[in-house]
Parts: C-alpha cells; sequence; structure tokens
C-alpha cells in the first residue's frame, strides 16, 4: 500500500481488534469494514486508477463496477471474490451503524474479521 488511504486502512483495522477486544462489536464490525474499503480505494490508485476529483469513490460505485473492472493486477475470479466480500462486509456494516436494534455480536464480528483478512489477502496476492 503505498497511498493515505493505506495508513487510514491500517488505522481501521487496529482500530477494529481494539474494539473487538473491548466487546465493541457493532463499532468493530463497523471498522473492518472501512478498513477493506480503504485498502481497496489504496490498490486501485496503486494500480493507477484515476480517483474522482472528491477523492473517494461511493461505496456501491466501489463494489459493482471498479473492483470488477479495474483492479487488472487480479483476475477477474479475485476481484469478484473481493466485490462479493465487500458487499458482505458493507451490510454487515450498514445493520452495526443504521440499526441500533439489531444484535450485532462476536460471531458478526469475526465474520467483518474474516472477510475483511480474505480481502487483504487478496490484495497482497495481487500487489507482487
Amino acid at each position: 500500500m503505498s497511498t493515505g488511504w493505506a495508513q487510514l486502512a491500517r488505522e481501521s483495522r487496529t482500530a477494529a481488534v481494539e474494539l473487538y477486544q473491548h466487546a465493541r462489536y457493532r463499532s468493530a464490525t463497523s471498522r473492518f469494514y472501512y478498513a477493506a474499503y480503504s485498502a481497496v480505494h489504496d490498490a486501485l490508485l496503486a494500480g493507477g486508477t484515476k480517483a474522482p476529483a472528491q477523492g473517494n469513490w461511493g461505496h456501491a460505485e466501489l463494489r459493482a463496477r471498479l473492483v470488477p473492472n479495474e483492479l487488472h493486477a487480479l483476475d477477474r475470479q479475485e476481484r469478484d471474490k473481493i466485490a462479493s466480500k465487500l458487499t458482505q462486509l458493507f451490510f454487515l456494516r450498514v445493520a452495526a451503524d443504521y440499526f441500533p436494534t439489531s444484535i450485532v455480536g462476536v460471531e458478526d464480528v469475526k465474520t467483518a474479521h474474516a472477510l475483511h483478512n480474505g480481502i487483504e489477502s487478496i490484495l497482497r496476492r495481487g500487489a507482487r
């Protein structure tokens, strides 16, 4: 990773782990999503994709268009895996952030952590 997005990804991941360790599952889930979101931004920029004027892509655009079509260092199957994992993480984050009556428990944050790690692993393979 090479951009400000890389730093944001690292900080979000660190925060997610710390929040998880303190049983703040709702916030940890959200931070794991943003760690992955930031890591994908960084990969796109590092791969030569031009950022939009506002500096970042929207959540839906990142998942639906850019990941499947722009991460050229990865084959289509790997890009589709990232898009799928990012979509799953997005919906976990939405439940955590916007539905205060929903229960976000330890299994949810473990799922978010695994999805994040899966995205990071694929991105690392593509960066080689």
